[in-house]
């Protein structure tokens, strides 16, 4: 998923560089877009909640420029605000208490998480409060963090999940015991063992995630009635088709999470991202209660702010709308769905590939023919004849593999040709090379001077274009100084080059050594010249 950061955001990021793990590795594989923006491929959304909490920041600073609070709220409007809690990783509980006390996109409520050291710690106002045995430089809680204050509880239970996440144990014996016992019964009722009907269902079984809208009916109605809005009309047309043969659709709503299309709904104002909108954990949990947590053929057609929360449900969702830049683009890549149309035939049916242990997806995978596995990595079992999306990672990795492909024929196409003047200039003036790189040595060499004689000089741009008839009758090779002496007319006399007793060109460089220089040199040009793409 390619994400673009404004361009004034990107540079306060920039000069100003967020303190968490994954925010800093996002920023540093980003890739320059047009302009200064950035393009970053957050692998989780946490990236996504910190510069969310950035851009809220510059808004509300009194000395953010104009261009800052533009860019703020160009990315607020397509990312969405950030929840109210967030879950941040540090190298070092040194470093994570650092961040609570100085960073802009930190608010109290906070889950901070330290791996290397086994802590987690939530910002209680100014202070991070560990909850695990390890603290390092955290705050240690007193008794039960979770009646500190009625605003505490959600906090510490987000803490909670983080350090189950990393295997750290809690520092209260209780909520020890109360965790693994939790975790036991969990495991113990979602074991596929549990449900053999249901697993051997959510194999073979689409889900279907679409967002909901701000245009809505005036009365309450089922949620495939209520939302008016074109997009997410456009978005049900498509969910339709995707699922014509068997399936499920589910509407993401900002306020109610995730919503069967049957289930009665109320007008309600909620945006994606905003306080009080729904949250990950929320989503994860609405999931298992549908029995769609372990679905393996999800597909999300919706913009940024609702397909970065699905995402932490289903991170192997596929996002057909991932990457396209406007409304107009979504709306026209939704009717192409809703109408059925495939991808390019190199891209359907037998073209695009299942996971291992898979078959009959709604998205298949690109195979790249070197590895044997898909570009995204997944291990392949067979064709995937029913898929009618493609992979947007696989996508993106052959696109640019391709595109790089491309860049390099052409700098070798560049490099051949080079090698071929070389030698036909050594032949030309009877140079004695015994090489091609010698040749392209020399020849290089000519250029150079040839650019430093007559570009921009005075005598190139000046003497050289004297009319017959101008004041002085000068050829073009006097030097300038000569300009009111008896030398203005005289003829330049040049010393003659002395004849070299070798043959013009030497014997080592012919036409059959310029070809095997260049199939050793440039071996993807063989490739081409037999119509073989060269990757």
């Amino acid at each position: 998923m390619s994400v673009t950061i404004p361009g004034a955001l990107a540079d306060h990021l920039a000069a100003e560089r967020p303190f968490d793990l994954e925010t800093r590795a996002t920023l540093d594989d980003a890739r320059r877009g047009r302009g200064r923006t950035l393009v970053i491929e957050p692998k989780t959304v946490a990236p996504l909640h910190v510069i969310s909490r950035r851009a809220e920041y510059l808004l509300a600073n009194a000395y953010a420029t104009r261009p800052q609070k533009e860019a703020a709220r160009v990315w607020l409007k397509r990312s969405g605000h950030a929840p109210q809690i967030i879950t941040t990783r540090y190298a070092s509980t040194e470093e994570a208490y650092d961040a609570s006390q100085c960073s802009e996109d930190m608010r109290a409520g906070d889950v901070l998480v330290v791996e290397a050291e086994q802590a987690v710690a939530f910002l209680w106002k100014a202070w991070p409060t560990a909850i695990t045995v390890a603290h390092g430089e955290f705050h240690r809680a007193e008794g039960d963090p979770r009646k500190v204050e009625a605003n505490t509880g959600p906090s510490v239970r987000a803490a909670m999940d983080a350090a189950h996440a990393i295997g750290a144990p809690l520092a209260r014996a209780e909520d020890q015991l109360e965790a693994e016992q939790a975790i036991e019964q969990a495991a113990a009722d979602d074991a596929p063992e549990a449900h053999p009907t249901r697993e051997a269902a959510l194999a073979e079984h689409r889900v279907v995630i679409i967002p909901c809208g701000a245009a809505k009916l005036d009365h309450a109605a089922p949620a495939a009635e209520l939302y008016t809005g074109s997009y997410h009309r456009a978005c049900a047309r498509a969910a339709a088709t995707l699922t014509a043969n068997g399936g499920t659709v589910v509407i993401l709503s900002a306020l109610h999470g995730l919503v069967p299309l049957d289930r009665v709904l109320a007008p309600y104002e909620m945006r994606m991202g905003s306080t009080g909108s729904v949250t990950a954990d929320v989503l994860r949990e609405q999931a298992r209660e549908l029995g769609l947590d372990r679905a393996d053929d999800v597909t999300i057609l919706a913009g940024l702010s609702y397909t970065a929360p699905a995402l932490a449900v289903w991170p192997h969702a596929a996002t057909p709308l991932a990457g396209l830049p406007g409304m107009g683009h979504h709306l026209h890549a939704l009717a192409a769905i809703a109408a059925g149309e495939q991808q390019p035939a190199d891209e359907q049916g037998d073209g695009l590939y299942a996971p291992h242990g898979l078959r009959n997806l709604t998205t298949g995978h690109i195979r790249d023919e070197t590895t044997g596995r898909a570009y995204c990595g997944a291990q392949l079992a067979g064709p995937n004849g029913a898929a009618v999306l493609t992979c947007a990672a696989c996508r993106q990795i052959r696109d640019t593999a391709v595109a790089i492909a491309v860049v390099e024929a052409d700098e070798q196409f560049a490099a051949v040709a080079r090698a071929v003047d070389a030698v036909t200039y050594a032949e030309e003036t009877g140079a004695h090379v015994a090489t091609v790189a010698d040749a392209e040595a020399l020849f290089a060499a000519q250029l150079v001077t040839e650019a430093d004689v007559d570009a921009g000089t005075w005598r190139g741009e000046w003497i050289g274009e004297q009319v017959d008839d101008g004041l002085f009758a000068l050829e073009p090779a006097v030097e300038q100084g000569a300009l009111f002496d008896d030398r203005a007319t005289a003829p330049t006399t040049v010393e003659a080059a002395p004849q070299h007793a070798a043959p013009y060109c030497s014997p080592e460089v012919t036409r059959a050594s310029v070809d095997a220089y260049l199939a050793r040199t440039y071996p993807a040009l063989l490739a081409l010249r037999n119509g073989e793409p060269p990757f």
